[in-house]
């Protein structure tokens, strides 16, 4: 078995219990000169052209897959760039490999577009150089921010950064949740809320759009510690947006997705909260058919009140 870095450093762990002890193993490793490319698997980290600081080969082609926490993006910064003229190119997609969106391509001294920006959990990176001179190179930092495009079919989740720590400050998260056809609503259940209280909400807030743009209508923004009612979008994508300031943080939020074929209903994933016809109080529309379920703890009971 052999396993290769990505990087220029490699741990090692090796532990027992207390039953059975075996033969054991033995290793050996060696340095490889100039390797370039890589899978990377976490919240944080560097990246660099091969040989950095030193100039790189010609007819180099390195790839690198970044990929963090679901519900999340990749934020990449080019902290170093030096790359003769255009024999040599950097180039970024949208997700796992090249055939995906592509976000940036710079060569030689075009300028560079900083940071690149995912809107998923995986950005893929990749160098070429021509044949000619070399020149020092790149190196890149990465890490993991708040935010994404997520597009579900049944069921998932939505937190505020480190939840269910207190959120940092000086965040701004946005995550477009969109239906996958032939679905075409989106629910959002609230289980915990805990925001910096501010008289309208301009300190730390969540805002609801209703559809997949910044421009979107306005569904409600929300602060403090009550926690929001169930939200049905009319469209077939909301926006959850999430911004904190500098000041005072707190336990901040978590919320439950549903997906479905109608613009009200919903699965309810809370111990309490609220839900009315559509259009309520105004007259419901005719031809409607509306399914709610509400789901609590195992070994829990529901009461419904209608009021």
């Amino acid at each position: 078995m052999q396993v290769s870095s990505t990087g220029n450093e490699l741990a090692i762990r090796f532990k027992t219990d207390l039953s059975i002890n075996g033969r054991g193993f033995n290793a050996s490793w060696q340095a490889v000169t100039g390797g370039c490319g890589g899978i990377f698997q976490a919240p944080s980290g560097e990246i660099h052209s091969p040989n950095y600081p030193s100039p790189y080969r010609s007819n180099t082609d390195c790839s690198w897959v970044i990929r963090v926490d679901k519900n999340h993006r990749v934020l990449l910064n080019f902290t170093d760039f030096d790359l003769e003229p255009q024999d040599s190119c950097i180039m970024a997609y949208d997700g796992l490999s090249s055939t995906m969106s592509r976000l940036a391509r710079t060569c030689g001294r075009e300028q560079l577009a900083n940071p690149i920006v995912s809107s998923g959990n995986s950005l893929f990176l990749r160098f070429q150089s021509g044949p000619s001179r070399q020149n020092r190179g790149f190196r890149a930092q990465f890490r993991q921010a708040c935010g994404g495009h997520i597009l579900t079919s049944s069921f998932d989740t939505v937190s505020s950064p480190r939840f269910p720590a207190n959120y940092p400050n000086n965040q701004n998260c946005s995550w477009i949740i969109q239906a996958q056809p032939p679905l075409n609503h989106i629910t959002l259940s609230f289980t915990h809320f805990e925001l910096e209280r501010s008289t309208t909400c301009a300190r730390d807030f969540v805002e609801i759009l209703d559809g997949g743009h910044e421009d979107a209508p306005l569904r409600g923004r929300y602060c403090g510690t009550d926690m929001p009612h169930p939200i049905t979008s009319f469209s077939s994508a909301l926006t959850l947006r999430f911004v904190s300031d500098s000041s005072m943080s707190a336990g901040g939020f978590h919320t439950t997705v549903t997906a479905s074929v109608s613009a009200c209903g919903g699965t309810f994933y809370m111990a309490e909260g609220i839900f009315n016809s559509p259009g309520y109080p105004d007259v419901y529309p005719p031809n409607v058919e509306c399914v709610w379920n509400i789901v609590s703890s195992p070994g829990n009971g529901l009461q419904l009140s209608f009021m």
